[in-house]
């Protein structure tokens, strides 16, 4: 069964931000269909064609009750209305800081007077909205989390784990949540059959992780990022990057981020990134 998500609100209510959640759920987003079209359209997505099983359909408050009831009238469509709203203080605060053209607001009509205008809409409509979410006091991250926990079939679904071997000699990547440093590793540039390698090659690993050490690390490091995963998931942010560090990013930091990366795939996406495992040579000293 085709699922369809009817987006509407009040201007300013989150409407944009929503659509950027529910991209990262995987949803087919559309925007800015004429009215006329709304039956049409909601015959195409009740077809089947796999590439609309998950729609979302954001429309303007004053086109929203042509939209449900074209929506409602496919049979077997599984049809979530969401109302998006916000107090008039916040929508106006948010105008007079963005300095964008309210959609109900003609030419020589106050904002103030466009905004009440839409509130007592949004009062009329409210009885065919599902699910009413007010973002007066919701941070970016709150409003997405709601969303999240509503239409996300796994939370770990919506986050992403990117792990960033580096070199500290490079310098450290500006873009990175935590920081795991390896150096209290082994080594393996001062012997002379690893140098040369990097931590993609079996021998590397082994010196690295086979002995007490490196397996502690390795628990200790795991057991750190569990801890903070529960926190990332409620922050609703599609990516969290983790940089693990030595000092020339060849050795250690690659062994240890390809080891993260494999332990974390088994419940969430993951990606690894090794930035600076060409920049050194065998003739470089770590």
């Amino acid at each position: 069964m085709a699922q369809v998500v009817i987006l509407t609100g009040m201007s300013g209510a989150g409407k944009s931000t929503a659509l950027f959640a529910f991209e990262e759920m995987a949803y087919y987003c559309i925007e800015n269909i004429p009215t006329p079209l709304y039956g049409q359209l909601f015959a195409l997505i009740n077809q089947g064609d796999a590439q609309y099983q998950k729609s979302v359909i954001a429309v303007n408050l004053t086109e929203a009750k042509q939209a449900i009831e074209a929506a409602r009238a496919q049979q077997g469509l599984k049809v979530t209305v969401i109302g998006l709203t916000a107090s008039i203080d916040s929508l106006l605060s948010r105008y007079k800081l963005t300095r964008h053209a309210h959609p109900l607001q003609p030419k020589g009509t106050p904002l103030l007077e466009a905004i009440k205008a839409e509130h007592a809409l949004f009062n009329e409509t409210h009885s065919l909205f599902d699910i009413v979410i007010d973002s007066t006091n919701l941070t970016v991250a709150e409003f997405r989390g709601k969303l999240f926990n509503a239409f996300l079939e796994n939370a770990n679904d919506s986050l992403t784990l990117n792990f960033v071997s580096f070199g500290y000699k490079h310098g450290i990547p500006v873009d990175v949540d935590l920081i795991i440093d390896a150096r209290v590793l082994p080594n393996p540039f001062w012997v002379s059959e690893l140098k040369g390698l990097t931590g993609h090659d079996a021998a590397v690993v082994r010196y690295v992780f086979n002995h007490d050490v490196g397996r502690e690390f390795l628990f200790q490091v795991e057991q750190y990022i569990r801890y903070y995963l529960s926190f990332f998931i409620k922050e609703s942010r599609p990516f969290y990057t983790i940089g693990i560090g030595c000092t020339g990013g060849q050795h250690r930091s690659v062994a240890v981020a390809e080891h993260l990366s494999k332990r974390f795939a088994k419940q969430l996406k993951t990606m690894v990134t090794h930035r600076d495992i060409h920049l050194e040579s065998v003739k470089d000293s770590e």
